[in-house]
């Protein structure tokens, strides 16, 4: 089958295998976003507790259920997270595929990684009764046996890319659509027993860390006491989190859609033979929004130290 395929350029290759380093490990930053909104749910319940500083049973109630609360807290839905793991391990298979090293468990990691796709493919299939992803992705990885390294790298890889990167991109075209719907789309929290989107989850803990701050500026008036230092840097770098979120939430709706831009563009690249150079625009543009969200992943951290 992949004989009569003329091979990819070294250009190309590389291209493939930068665009699969940028894409690895994809599903961090929509999971980002839902960790961060856990925590602030968590932070405040703690300063809520405090209304109740003078019955401690109750205050430590309310301790617990926040604890509790954020181990169940924006939790992903089954089809979202396998969504995330599909593309997760496509970007693994195709740096496998475009590695410029030569490992001596190539066969066996190729093979791993074939069966581990198609058994995430399968269990999406099952899940959705509607839009089904095309079987046997994943065995094209597995396929691809070798004889040597050098052999393998020179004469094999562009024959073997060229051969999966197309049937792989409507997989692709369909786990972006699932992204996109889980990004702007309404997701049912049970926590709050409604469905929200995830830019009103953000405006309601905007509003619930504010409304939860009084409760302990009013303890503290009671007890005749004052707002400690620590608490009043806690609230205003939970804002300045909420801010980064939101910042974070629209970047990765971008890089979404650059990702299925890249794609396509490096399949289009690949199957009419075209310069990269044609294609450069989309691939620069997926690759600054994803530093983009990494860089705003930096800050988020940094305020929380």
């Amino acid at each position: 089958m992949l004989a009569g395929c003329a091979s990819l350029t070294k250009t190309q290759i590389v291209a493939v295998n930068q665009f699969a380093q940028t894409s690895k490990d994809f599903s961090a930053y929509p999971s980002k976003i839902m960790t961060e909104l856990a925590d602030v749910r968590l932070k405040r319940g703690i300063f809520y507790a405090n209304l109740f500083n003078d019955k401690p049973s109750k205050y430590i109630s309310v301790l617990d259920s926040a604890f509790n609360e954020k181990k169940q807290d924006y939790q992903l839905s089954e089809k979202v997270d396998v969504t995330f793991k599909i593309i997760d391990k496509y970007a693994q298979s195709l740096l496998l595929l475009s590695s410029d090293q030569y490992t001596t468990d190539l066969k066996e990691q190729t093979e791993t990684f074939g069966v581990d796709l198609d058994s995430l493919i399968t269990l999406y299939n099952s899940m959705d009764n509607e839009k089904k992803i095309p079987s046997g992705i994943g065995g094209l990885v597995s396929q691809i046996i070798y004889w040597g390294g050098d052999i393998y790298i020179k004469n094999k890889q562009g024959k073997n890319l060229k051969s999966f990167i197309p049937k792989a991109d409507t997989l692709i075209g369909m786990m972006i659509t699932n992204l996109k719907e889980f990004l702007v789309g309404k997701v049912y929290i049970p926590a709050i027993n409604d469905s929200l989107n995830i830019q009103d989850l953000i405006k309601n803990e905007e509003t619930g860390i504010r409304e939860s701050y009084k409760f302990y500026v009013s303890s503290c008036s009671r007890l005749n006491t004052l707002p400690t230092l620590e608490s009043e840097n806690e609230y205003l770098n939970t804002l300045k989190v909420l801010d980064g979120v939101n910042t974070l939430l629209e970047q990765t709706v971008s890089a979404t859609d650059g990702l299925r831009k890249a794609h396509h563009a490096l399949l289009t690249a690949i199957e009419k033979k075209k310069t990269l150079t044609e294609s450069i625009k989309e691939l620069q543009s997926y690759y600054d929004e994803i530093r983009k969200i990494k860089t705003t992943i930096e800050k988020i951290e940094k305020v929380k130290k």
